[in-house]
């Protein structure tokens, strides 16, 4: 389901592998990531990383923006970090949010990572900004390789939801230090351990 500034995305939208533009969804400004259809995962996590440069590279010391998957299925061979996870400065470096226009569906095909000291294939730190952080209809595969998602220091009516994690190893989400964030909607199956654990 589309909220009005999803809509007012789509309809703003423009093709390309990637396209990053001037266009203010909800305040702040928008990059769209097309699904590449690399199965080696490569691509993608080479385009929506991309994605993060450019919208850090806009304005670096404020809200960050929102990456808009605009495709239905995509690769990542490495692990994908929204913001800066250098303690104990976490959040010093705001990332951006990241929704999924078409219920995009996120499968981790990199090595085994279970045992990094990282070994989310998703990891969101917090965001500046009272906009919050919205990570929303998204669909994620660990392939048996590494846990789902990480959100550390969310805060300031930050909203997660309508996100499923499968075949996750040792836990499907950790949530982390969050403060007025909103969860809802989410889902993990068919995972090996934890299946969300919040501290």
């Amino acid at each position: 389901v589309l909220d009005s500034n999803d809509k007012l995305a789509v309809q703003e939208r423009v093709s390309g592998s990637w396209v990053t533009q001037d266009l203010l969804v909800q305040g702040v400004q928008a990059v769209f990531v097309d699904a590449s259809g690399d199965a080696t995962g490569e691509l993608d996590r080479t385009n929506i990383n991309a994605a993060i440069t450019e919208l850090a590279s806009r304005n670096p010391a404020a809200d960050q923006g929102t990456i808009f998957l605009t495709g239905r299925k995509y690769y990542i061979d490495e692990q994908i970090v929204f913001g800066d996870d250098s303690y104990p400065v976490i959040g010093s470096i705001p990332g951006p949010s990241l929704v999924g226009l078409n219920n995009a569906y996120i499968e981790y095909v990199g090595s085994d990572i279970s045992a990094a000291a990282n070994p989310y294939a998703i990891s969101v730190y917090f965001r500046p900004g009272l906009g919050g952080t919205r990570i929303k209809n998204i669909a994620l595969d660990c392939n048996s390789n590494c846990r789902g998602m990480l959100c550390h220091s969310l805060t300031y009516f930050s909203e997660v939801s309508n996100i499923k994690i499968e075949y996750s190893v040792g836990i499907g989400i950790d949530i982390i230090d969050c403060y007025k964030s909103r969860f809802v909607d989410v889902h993990v199956r068919y995972g090996a351990g934890i299946g969300m654990r919040v501290h």
